[in-house]
């Protein structure tokens, strides 16, 4: 396959938990059907360039901002700086640290799968 047909996946492509260009409503919509804990990652609709955690608890969807600072570390609330967004993700996942609740179940990406027919 020619290189030009090719999509590079991001580093951030390759984690199950990230949706990209994903709407704040189609988080919401994506996470009505998990528990305490369902979480993504998603791009931030008001802020280019950075990224939202969408998490649901006790009914209701809780966004945040991912911001970065100076220095390229992740933070979501300003006492604690990660290099890397795995390394916020996963701190998330131990403690809540200013969340509502800790970050268990990733919403995994639905995957479009082609439709095959069979022409008689």
């Amino acid at each position: 396959v020619p290189q030009v047909f090719i999509k590079p996946l991001s580093s951030l492509d390759r984690h199950s938990w990230f949706h990209g260009k994903v709407s704040r409503c189609e988080a919401e919509y994506l996470l009505t059907q998990g528990i305490n804990g369902s979480f993504l990652v998603r791009d931030s609709e008001t802020v280019p360039g950075q990224l939202s955690i969408s998490l649901r608890y006790d009914g209701r969807i809780y966004h945040y901002r991912i911001n970065t600072d100076e220095n390229g570390q992740y933070y979501v609330s300003t006492e604690l700086r990660f290099a890397t967004l795995q390394q916020l993700i996963h701190h998330h996942s131990i403690t809540t640290d200013g969340l509502v609740h800790l970050l268990l179940y990733p919403i995994n990406k639905h995957k479009i799968q082609p439709a095959l027919f069979k022409i008689d």
